[in-house]
């Protein structure tokens, strides 16, 4: 598990346990059954004033994928290997899409699997670091939760 920076700061009241047994929910219904908590901000003007929004945050996560592809292909060169070789026959060379409705599709978790793989757990924990700002850049094999309370 990986310690991230919250976006905003406050007291978490309640976590979602649902979303141990079924983290797929976070993807498929954010807005009901896959909430991840319920959080008491204090100080969320200030915060918000910190957040992209609109075409700026399309803009910016359009830069990061950007950025991610421009990474991998550095690393895959470096190691003597041909991104376009190992991406195989694609759709527009008369190869057939990835989806996971094809047969032959390509999840998420499998292609992280194959990324680590290929490049080494070293290579994944530096991308870690570098795109998602992990905090102080240190990996938690369980996040502790301070309680505070308030009189």
């Amino acid at each position: 598990e990986i310690a991230l920076l919250a976006p905003v700061t406050g007291v978490i009241h309640q976590l979602n346990e649902k979303l141990t047994r079924y983290p797929s929910l976070v993807n498929h219904d954010p807005y009901g059954e896959g909430w991840m908590m319920i959080l008491q901000p204090e100080c969320l003007q200030e915060d918000l004033q910190q957040l992209l929004y609109g075409e700026q945050a399309l803009a910016w996560y359009a830069q990061e994928i950007a950025r991610l592809h421009r990474e991998i292909h550095i690393a895959l060169c470096a190691m003597g290997t041909s991104p376009e070789a190992l991406a195989g026959r694609t759709l527009q060379d008369g190869g057939v899409p990835v989806s996971s409705s094809s047969g032959c599709g390509l999840t998420a978790s499998a292609m992280r699997e194959s990324l680590i793989e290929r490049l080494g757990p070293t290579w994944w924990t530096e991308m870690i670091v570098q795109f998602l700002h992990p905090q102080a850049g240190r990996f938690k094999s369980a996040p502790e939760r301070k309680t505070r309370h308030r009189r």
